[in-house]
């Protein structure tokens, strides 16, 4: 028995309707960057410190536009008296 889902074997990549759904778009890590003004290293991290919650598709997190709004009121830059140097050990 085949289904037709309305996407194509690559639908991760492609427009289907299951990602342009307004209230639950799926935004990929790089989209999210690009919002925010950070890096894509940045969103990732936020993704693993469980700041920001992502469906992992394949390889690739995917995070709902609706989930932006959890870290709407984040702090930005480094904490007061953060040098980097503190984390290189010698």
């Amino acid at each position: 028995m085949q289904v037709n889902l309305g996407c194509s074997l690559d639908f991760v990549k492609e427009s289907c309707y299951f990602f342009s759904m307004k209230e639950n778009e799926l935004l990929t890590t790089k989209q999210v960057a690009e919002r925010l003004a950070v890096s894509v290293g940045r969103v990732q991290q936020m993704v693993a410190d469980g700041q920001l919650p992502a469906t992992k598709i394949g390889r690739d997190n995917f995070i709902k536009e609706s989930d932006l709004e959890l870290i709407k009121d984040r702090k930005v830059g480094r904490p007061k008296g953060y040098s980097p140097k503190d984390k290189v050990k010698k």
